[in-house]
């Protein structure tokens, strides 16, 4: 412990904070990026665009261009981050104004990715209360979304249930 306290401010960044903040941010982007990529592969499931009213495809579109600006922010954060490493191993001099901007890019992009969870969220529940109705072997049927999220937000708002919904079974097929 004592050598810690002989190690200058630009050792000690290159030693702690710019490691974590590296592993931070790597970690970080792959969560945003997984997010991001699910969405929009169950980007049918969740709204069906054919059949989705305006107000849930703006919540979609909105969502995943809120993710796009938390990888845009958290990649310049560790950008910056990195170039103040840079300085901080070959001038022997801590950068503040990098790390601060690093720091704040990076807060920004968790700004960012928390927004698009919530628009995501809003946009499943407008889906399911908007009561979009998929057309299958010409008999009208609901998605399983609206199956499982409908009913709780009925129960979470007091509103009495449909009468389709009263007798919810799932059926598991047999293998």
């Amino acid at each position: 412990m004592s050598d810690d306290k002989n190690l200058s401010q630009s050792e000690m960044f290159l030693k702690y904070d710019y490691p974590e903040t590296k592993d931070m941010c790597k970690q970080f982007l792959t969560l945003i990026t997984t997010v991001l990529v699910i969405s929009l592969t169950f980007s049918d499931k969740i709204v069906g665009f054919n059949n989705a009213s305006i107000a849930s495809k703006w919540l979609v579109i909105s969502s995943w261009t809120s993710f796009l600006l938390a990888i845009i922010f958290c990649g310049l954060g560790l950008l910056f981050v990195t170039m103040a490493a840079g300085e901080a191993a070959y001038n022997r001099t801590k950068n503040w104004k990098k790390v601060n901007t690093a720091y704040n890019m990076i807060v920004a992009a968790g700004f960012f990715f928390i927004l698009g969870l919530v628009l995501l969220i809003g946009t499943a529940v407008t889906t399911t209360y908007n009561n979009t109705v998929i057309k299958e072997k010409g008999r009208p049927q609901t998605s399983v979304l609206q199956q499982v999220v409908r009913p709780l937000i009925q129960d979470a708002m007091g509103v009495e249930r449909d009468e389709k919904f009263r007798n919810f079974q799932v059926e598991v097929p047999k293998l």
